[in-house]
C-alpha cells in the first residue's frame, strides 16, 4: 500500500503529463497494435480533437502526482467521461455520473495497466478522484458533500487543490462512478470513499455475456434497414424516449435504479467511433453501418421501433462482432435479426464468426430462444475479470449504499 498519501495530490493532467500516461498506456501490447510511440499519441491526440465524445473537455486526464513535483512525474494517471443519467425514484435529482476508464499506474520502475496496482498509487488516486468528483467547485449550485460522503480523511494530508476554472463548467458533480475492470473486481473494491467508505460494487446480473456462432452465406433480409451515421441523429430521440419508458417500469421500491442516457453525446457509438481510431485492418474498405432498424408499422409510435447498434470493429472490445445496443427486440425477431447481422458482417468484410452481446438475462424468453436457434452454438457466461477483454462493470454510487442499474448493454462501455 502507499506509505505515505500526505505525499500525493490528484490533479488535471498538464501536457506533458498526458504524454507521460499515453506512454504508460503505449507500454501495454495489445494497446499499441503495432504501432509506433508517435503513431499511438497522434492518434489520441486526433481522437481528443474530433471525437464528439471528448469535445468541450468530455474526457480529462486525471493523475497522481507528489505535492513537491506538482508539475513533474506522474504515478498514475487514469481518464473520466461525463455522461448524462435518466434518473428515476430517489435519485430524481441526477443529471450526471462520471465514468472512469482506462486506469494506468505508473511508477519509476515499472508501468501498471488497468489495475490499482501493487504499490497503491492508482487506488489512491481513485479515492482522490471520489472527492474531486462529488465537490468539484466550491460555487457548484448541487449539494457539495452528501451525508454519505465519509469526510476526508486527516491522514492523506491536504485536500487537493481546485481544479482550474476554465475546467469547472465541464465537471459537474457526479452522482457516481462506473468502471470495466479487466482484472478481478476486487482490486476496485479498495478504491474507496475515504478510508473506510465503500468502494465499487459489482453484481452478476450486470455482467451478463451472450456469444453466438454467425452464419457465413447469409440468407437474404430485406425488412431490417442499415442505420448511416446521418441517421443517427433521428435515432438519438427514440433510444432515449425507450429509455426512460424502461426506467419508469424497474422496480425502484427498496433501492434506487439509474441507467446512462444513451442521447449523451457521442456515447453510443462510442465502441464504433473509437475502433476506427487505430491502425485499420485490410478488410475495411467500405463506410460501416452503425446498425439495423425495423420501422414500426404505420401510425405506431417509438415503441414499436426495434433497433439494434453493432460496432464491426473495435480491438479493444472483442474480437467479434458487437451488439452494443438492443431496443424492443422480442423472439419473434430473433430469426431475422439474426440473418441480418450475419448479412452486415458479410457487407463489410469482416473477418468474424461470432457475435456477442451484453446485458440480457439468462432467463429471458429472448436468450431461450436464441438457445433454440439452429446452428448457432449460443454460450451464456458472465464476466468476472479472470480472462482476457473481461470488462466486468462495477459502480460506486455517492449518495445511496446501494443502486439498480438497469441496462448493463455494451453501448454504456468505454
Amino acid at each position: 500500500m502507499l506509505l505515505n498519501p500526505e505525499q500525493f495530490t490528484i490533479r488535471p493532467a498538464t501536457d506533458g503529463q498526458a504524454l507521460q500516461h499515453g506512454k504508460a498506456c503505449f507500454e501495454v501490447t495489445d494497446w499499441r497494435a503495432r504501432m509506433s510511440l508517435e503513431d499511438f499519441n497522434a492518434i489520441a491526440e486526433r481522437e481528443q480533437s474530433e471525437a464528439e465524445y471528448a469535445k468541450d473537455h468530455g474526457v480529462i486526464g486525471w493523475v497522481l502526482v507528489r505535492w513537491d513535483e506538482y508539475e513533474g512525474e506522474i504515478y498514475s494517471a487514469l481518464e473520466t467521461q461525463v455522461t448524462a443519467l435518466t434518473p428515476v425514484s430517489s435519485v430524481a435529482h441526477a443529471t450526471y455520473t462520471a465514468i472512469a476508464r482506462n486506469a494506468s499506474s505508473r511508477t519509476k520502475a515499472r508501468v501498471k495497466s488497468g489495475t490499482a496496482g501493487c504499490q497503491g498509487y492508482a487506488t489512491h488516486l481513485i479515492r482522490l478522484l471520489h472527492y474531486i468528483l462529488t465537490s468539484p467547485s466550491p460555487t457548484i449550485t448541487q449539494p457539495t458533500i452528501s451525508q454519505t460522503i465519509p469526510p476526508y480523511p486527516p491522514s492523506w494530508g491536504q485536500r487537493p487543490p481546485p481544479i482550474p476554472h476554465e475546467l469547472v463548467p465541464y465537471v459537474p458533480r457526479a452522482d457516481g462512478s462506473m468502471l470495466w475492470s479487466d482484472v478481478l473486481m476486487r482490486v476496485y473494491e479498495r478504491c474507496t470513499l475515504g478510508l473506510e467508505g465503500r468502494g465499487f460494487q459489482s453484481k452478476q446480473e450486470w455482467n451478463h455475456t451472450l456469444t453466438w456462432k454467425l452464419n457465413g452465406t447469409p440468407e437474404s433480409q430485406s425488412d431490417w434497414e442499415y442505420i448511416w451515421e446521418s441517421d443517427l441523429e433521428d435515432i438519438y430521440p427514440v433510444l432515449s424516449a425507450n429509455s426512460r419508458h424502461k426506467l419508469s417500469q424497474a422496480q425502484t421500491i427498496d433501492k434506487p435504479a439509474f441507467l446512462c442516457d444513451p442521447a449523451s453525446p457521442g456515447t453510443l457509438t462510442m465502441i464504433p467511433v473509437r475502433g476506427s481510431y487505430s491502425p485499420q485492418p485490410t478488410w475495411r474498405t467500405r463506410v460501416l453501418p452503425y446498425g439495423i432498424r425495423l420501422r414500426a408499422t404505420k401510425g405506431q409510435g417509438w415503441e414499436y421501433e426495434a433497433v439494434v447498434l453493432f460496432s464491426l470493429y473495435n480491438s479493444a472490445a472483442s474480437p467479434r462482432l458487437c451488439v452494443t445496443y438492443m431496443q424492443n427486440i422480442t423472439p419473434g425477431l430473433l430469426p431475422s435479426l439474426l440473418t441480418s447481422l450475419d448479412g452486415a458482417v458479410q457487407y463489410s468484410g469482416a473477418p468474424w464468426t461470432e457475435g456477442e452481446v451484453w446485458g440480457l438475462d439468462p432467463t429471458s424468453e429472448l436468450v431461450h430462444a436464441w438457445n433454440r436457434a439452429e446452428g448457432r452454438d449460443v454460450v451464456v457466461s458472465t464476466r468476472i475479470g479472470t480472462e482476457a477483454m473481461a470488462h466486468v462493470l462495477g459502480v460506486c454510487w455517492y449518495d445511496e449504499e446501494e443502486v439498480d442499474m438497469v441496462d448493463s448493454q455494451m453501448w454504456a462501455w468505454v
